[in-house]
């Protein structure tokens, strides 16, 4: 049986290789052959005369009095290619460009802050709300027109760029009127965007603000397939993370139960790579079925803390598994020989999107013997003539789109030898075609959230080997992009480093950094959180509107507003994790001015998540920890005892999830109070390992016996 999709999503226009592919001398070579991006190097042999985004590229704007042509993507996105293969890669859309524009590219990854801006704005003129994100501005940089995938003529009800560009430039050389009528419309709008964090009344952070969320995201959720939010379908892992953080009596058992359907069925479904495992970035569909094949790294971390935070409160077996095959793929395909992470693999391979995933059965029958394909035949969901149909094309695929079924599923919740193995074969068999493209820059902000993921989890699946992981990876990012001053950048590529940090870096890597010193005790992590918590104040922070701007001030000279972000997008709210970073350091510092600022943060957040709450998921997150003090327990050695990471993990097991452990030890004490000055007065009593338990605010008396200590908070 087809399935008819109601989006156009592989794309069947088989690209030629390019002269550079072929090994021959390309036709042209542009600026853009000397960037690091992954990305920009995609088009440095357009036959566009591409650019940086530079000051320098400005002031030829100026001077030659034409309008900028901006092009926002990334290396993975299928329809930046595609636009590429239409637009970009002609001959005449390449001269009318450069005869009458200045055209720029940008990796949105490399900067998030441009296409954060003029996302928005994009928004603001009414187009513009995906990638390859396509934008019209004057040398001052104020944007005329905005809109995504744009074809070279006129289809699809989209107005073509032989079109649009013609009729823009005779706008901009001769009615002055109307550009002068444009920039006052959109500053107006830039000034709107920014109030948010100034305009409203003060708001105090309770738990109504958390059931507002929960009920949010709940009023969302898809009872029949899963997942919160409809077509197309992203795994809103976030969201997971934080309905797990919010349980309560009344609601528990309905989001357990949502939360592990939504599991079960991205497993069973194409949007999970059932042969070599990891995620995929969203299902086009609401059954999880066809999706963008691209795979992030951002996408493994949050999916998989989602699945270790599922486990560590239900112990499904199927949230371990697949936590075990995430993580598989990440160190397989994604991981820097040295530790840290790479970005992303392409959607598209040989000029197609997904033919790396996709399979004809005579190809599965070439790898497999009879009995092999029995087995695959009892655990996918295939057709010998193939099992989804093109709705845009109407063309029938003759290929599959591998998907479980419900016997498969319960196969590999069992870990099935016979599973696993036959999976390895075809993984083998799929290895020998051409891989996507893997966009091998490292970001701290999306390593942040893999590291502060694989330490946090290494306690809820009891696997120090994603403990040594973190540590490896975390050592990258200390050596390469952490400066002596905690100052951090937010790009290495081929070992070039590059970009100062925006708040998402910051506020990432303070996870990260937060959750090792956790695991390890090991005190170099806590001050590179100090560090970089003082940088995250000193850089990003306004008093007045009591909320952390994306961009430090001496970041934003090159754009026409500071941008300020309040709700999650694919990845949290950079100002929500701060939030959830803050209070957990204002707690370990004992530091009630760093408590203050939690406060007011909290209070700016709170306002905006009226609005829209399900989009509030990681505030909800913060907020719970904010309004549920955590409980504290100080261990406190004997000169003759090293309390070891494993004794570490015994008792992360032993205390509630929100709760904060120091050890004291005569290796650390001397920096430990130096740091934490409070706590000079807890020491070691009759010899042996003493604990100091807080709970609500409430401190017990030490005690050599943490058992009995315990059961005063049960």
């Amino acid at each position: 049986m087809k399935l008819t999709l109601t989006l156009m999503v592989i794309a069947i226009t088989c690209c030629p290789l390019s002269a550079a592919e072929k090994g021959e001398k390309p036709l042209y070579t542009n600026s853009l052959i000397h960037s690091k991006s992954p990305y920009l190097k995609q088009h440095a042999h357009n036959p566009i005369n591409w650019y940086e985004w530079t000051d320098n590229t400005f002031k030829k704007a100026k001077e030659e009095n034409k309008l900028i042509f901006l092009s926002v993507g990334y290396a993975t996105c299928h329809w930046c290619h595609v636009m590429e293969e239409e637009c970009f890669k002609d001959d005449e859309i390449a001269a009318y460009l450069n005869k009458y524009f200045i055209s720029i590219k940008v990796d949105r990854e490399e900067r998030p802050d441009i296409d954060e801006v003029y996302m928005k704005l994009a928004r603001a003129l009414g187009s513009g709300n995906g990638w390859p994100l396509t934008v019209v501005m004057t040398p001052d940089k104020t944007p005329v027109f905005a809109g995504s995938y744009i074809p070279k003529y006129d289809k699809h009800n989209i107005t073509g760029l032989m079109t649009q560009l013609p009729l823009l430039n005779r706008q901009f050389l001769y009615r002055s009127s109307i550009q002068l009528e444009t920039k006052t419309r959109m500053k107006q709008r830039i000034e709107r965007m920014n109030a948010p964090g100034r305009s409203a009344p003060e708001v105090q952070p309770s738990t109504e603000h958390i059931e507002r969320i929960k009920q949010g995201i709940m009023s969302s959720y898809s009872p029949r397939y899963g997942g919160f939010g409809r077509a197309p379908k992203f795994p809103r892992s976030h969201k997971m993370i934080f309905l797990l953080n919010a349980l309560d009596e009344h609601d528990r058992n309905e989001i357990l139960d949502a939360v592990k359907h939504t599991i079960r069925s991205i497993r069973k479904g194409g949007i999970y790579d059932q042969v070599g495992f990891g995620i995929h970035r969203y299902s086009t569909d609401h059954l999880w079925f066809l999706p963008h094949f691209e795979k992030m790294l951002y996408n493994q971390a949050l999916f998989s803390l989602s699945l270790s935070e599922y486990y560590r409160i239900s112990k499904d077996p199927i949230s371990k598994v697949m936590y075990e095959e995430i993580n598989s793929y990440v160190q397989r395909d994604l991981s820097h020989p040295d530790g840290a992470f790479y970005s992303a693999e392409d959607a598209d391979s040989e000029g197609e999107e997904g033919v790396f995933y996709v399979w004809k059965t005579d190809e599965l029958k070439d790898s497999l013997n009879s009995k092999e394909y029995k087995l695959l035949n009892d655990i996918f969901l295939l057709a010998d003539e193939g099992n989804w149909k093109d709705q845009a094309s109407g063309q029938e695929m003759p290929s599959n789109v591998l998907t479980l079924s419900e016997k498969g599923l319960k196969l590999i919740e069992q870990d099935s030898k016979d599973v696993n193995e036959l999976l390895l074969k075809i993984r083998k068999a799929r290895e020998k075609r051409p891989r996507p493209l893997l966009d091998d820059k490292i970001l701290s902000d999306w390593n942040g959230l893999m590291i502060a993921n694989l330490a946090k989890s290494a306690t809820s699946l009891n696997n120090p080997v994603y403990q040594q992981q973190a540590i490896k990876a975390y050592g990258f990012i200390r050596k390469h992009m952490l400066k002596e001053d905690y100052t951090l950048m937010h790009r290495y590529s081929q070992g070039d480093v590059a970009i100062e940090g925006f708040l998402a870096d910051y506020a990432n890597m303070s996870w990260a950094a937060l959750e090792l010193y956790q695991s390890t005790q090991d005190l170099s992590y806590l001050k590179d959180a100090i560090g970089m918590k003082e940088q995250l104040m000193k850089l990003f922070w306004d008093n007045k509107g009591s909320f952390f701007y994306m961009t430090a001030s001496h970041q934003n000279g090159d754009l026409p507003i500071r941008p300020v972000t309040f709700a999650d997008n694919a990845l949290p709210s950079g100002n929500a994790v701060a939030l959830f970073v803050l209070n957990w350091l204002s707690h370990i510092l004992g530091d009630h001015d760093t408590s203050k600022i939690c406060k007011r943060l909290s209070g700016t957040l709170c306002r905006g998540l009226y609005y829209a709450s399900d989009r509030y998921a990681m505030t909800g997150y913060a907020l719970q920890k904010l309004l549920n003090p955590p409980t504290e327990c100080v261990v406190v050695q004997p000169k003759s005892a090293k309390y070891s990471e494993l004794k570490i993990q015994e008792l992360q097991n032993k205390l509630p999830p929100n709760s904060i452990i120091i050890v004291k030890n005569t290796d650390n004490q001397k920096e430990l109070e130096r740091i934490v000055s409070r706590l000079n007065s807890h020491k070691c009593l009759n010899n042996k390992a003493t604990y100091y338990l807080c709970h609500n605010l409430s401190c017990f008396a030490p005690t050599n016996n943490l058992d009995e200590a315990l059961r005063k908070i049960d």
